[in-house]
């Protein structure tokens, strides 16, 4: 039973953490962030174990140097019924690290929530 809710604990922690880094990650883009087009690679949609259909969408993209870089996000159902795969999507990310990109539409959000 320990070993149970040990387990449970350390997933609590681990996706917490995730959560901080995406939202320190959405901050960064916000305030740094340069916009560039993508391409809508695959459209991915899938039902997790709690029932919950999620959608997530994997685009490549080129920096301004012209190097490649692909990234995985997760959309809304809107979102997954207005993109298909081919599509140009509008995309921020870091410039010191394109590695770290979203959605033009998800960084917009935040940084909405931010000023509020």
């Amino acid at each position: 039973m320990t070993s149970i809710l040990l387990g449970m604990g350390l997933i609590l922690i681990a996706m917490v953490v995730l959560v901080i880094r995406r939202g320190l990650q959405m901050r960064r883009l916000v305030d740094h962030g340069v916009p560039a087009t993508a391409i809508a690679n695959k459209v991915i949609g899938h039902t997790g174990a709690t029932g919950m259909r999620r959608s997530f969408l994997r685009y490549s993209f080129e920096d301004s140097a012209g190097k490649p870089y692909q990234n995985k996000v997760m959309i809304s159902p809107a979102e997954r019924d207005a993109i298909y795969e081919g599509a140009s999507v509008a995309i921020i990310y870091l410039p010191d690290n394109p590695k770290i990109s979203a959605l033009a539409q998800s960084v917009e959000s935040a940084r909405n929530a931010l000023e509020k």
